[in-house]
């Protein structure tokens, strides 16, 4: 199948099936509700376990400034190894979330798309739910190694220990290019999970062998898979970017309301973006699934029933 084939595919299952994107923007906005609140409890166990003494209210309550400070400096010094556990335990938990919630949604959005796409009614499995852990885990542990490497680089190019200056031109030149160099590996590997993911769940397989089926086909289809990719890469951009502008034109309002309008125009803008974004990882999701299914659906069949 030809990449353009494989996006009016993916356009259309993703808008006759627009339940699909409803679960999509749900529990992506619920999971980020659940981590405010996860948030907002930490912080107030942490507040709570912040030690205080009737000297430290008095000074905060009427010293003046300098001493005001001070008292700040020396609470939050001594609640620093509180933050540090709070704050470990919080990104724990909303790792955990992420991982095994969205990796439970994801596999049931694809067995609908394969079933949608096949013209059967096919039930996720444990299978595709491994899949999808192992997907999720293996996407996290590069993109940490990627962010490391690159905090390495950034810190050698910019930070020089020994030199009166931030960085010279050379140290610039070759840290933009090894952080341009992370984000193509980064990229790839994302495109080649993808991929892998959408061969395990067609051939309910694991995670490992669809990266294998992926790697054995990318001789014959890698012009269609490399448009695919970069076209909704591009889309996605374009979608940011305009909703970032409704935010930036509205900082041009006059003083007395544009802290207001831009207070109001935030929730918006992460709206608009998130529906059509949501909305094209779905198309994109089915063009993968598209591109890689071996078998196609039989000729004349109409689009099958997704399963209640």
């Amino acid at each position: 199948m030809e990449s353009r084939d494989a996006f009016r595919k993916g356009f259309r299952v993703a808008w006759s099936e627009r339940r699909i994107v409803a679960v999509e923007i749900a529990w992506r906005w619920g999971f980020w509700a659940a981590v405010s609140v996860l948030a907002l409890a930490t912080l107030a166990l942490w507040l709570d376990s912040v030690p205080l003494s009737s000297a430290d209210i008095r000074n905060l309550r009427a010293g003046p400034p300098w001493l005001v400070a001070a008292t700040l400096v020396s609470i939050l010094s001594t609640a620093a190894a509180h933050a540090k556990t709070a704050l470990a335990l919080s990104l724990l938990g909303s790792f955990l979330m992420w991982w095994i919630v969205g990796s439970a949604v994801r596999a049931r959005i694809g067995t609908w798309l394969v079933g949608y796409l096949a013209s059967t009614a096919r039930r996720s499995t444990a299978g595709d739910f491994g899949v999808m852990l192992a997907y999720h885990a293996a996407w996290f542990l590069v993109t940490g190694l990627c962010l490391f490497i690159a905090d390495s680089i950034l810190g050698r190019a910019v930070f020089r220990p020994g030199s009166h200056r931030f960085f010279s031109q050379a140290s610039f030149l070759s840290g933009s290019v090894g952080i341009a160099a992370i984000l193509l590996f980064w990229q790839f590997f994302s495109w080649l999970l993808s991929l892998g993911r959408s061969y395990a769940i067609c051939e309910q397989t694991d995670l490992l062998t669809g990266l294998g089926l992926s790697l054995s086909h990318l001789g014959e289809s890698l012009v269609a898979f490399l448009a695919f990719a970069t076209t909704f890469f591009l889309l996605r951009c374009a979608t940011f970017l305009l909703g970032s502008l409704l935010v930036v034109l509205l900082s041009f309002l006059p003083d007395w309301d544009r802290g207001r309008a831009v207070l109001m125009a935030l929730p918006l803008a992460a709206l608009f973006i998130s529906i059509p974004c949501r909305f094209l990882a779905t198309a994109q999701s089915a063009g993968y699934l598209a591109l890689t299914r071996q078998e196609p659906a039989p000729a004349g069949a109409a689009p099958g029933e997704l399963p209640s």
